[in-house]
């Protein structure tokens, strides 16, 4: 790597010594936050037709599984919950 003139241990490249730059990455825009149960609305639908009927039950294991619907029957059985 080429140092600029003057020291400072960045490239000429403007990045420091670990390739990013200074600033950070550009962010995107900021997305809208929906309620668990409108995010998750569809796999929480699933559930139900499946026989888990305890909404708070179904969406804590879909918030814990990130979504997957099969984990979170995988966890609803295992944990006993929610299914009738």
């Amino acid at each position: 790597n080429i140092l600029t003139p003057g020291g400072g241990g960045t490239p000429a490249g403007g990045f420091p010594a670990g390739g990013f730059p200074a600033e950070g990455f550009p962010t995107q825009p900021a997305q809208p936050q929906l309620a668990p149960e409108l995010h998750y609305a569809t796999q929480l639908g699933l559930l139900n037709d499946m026989g888990f009927f305890d909404p708070t039950t179904n969406l804590q294991a879909l918030v814990a599984t990130g979504g997957n619907v099969n984990a979170a029957v995988e966890r609803l059985l295992g944990g006993g919950g929610g299914f009738q």
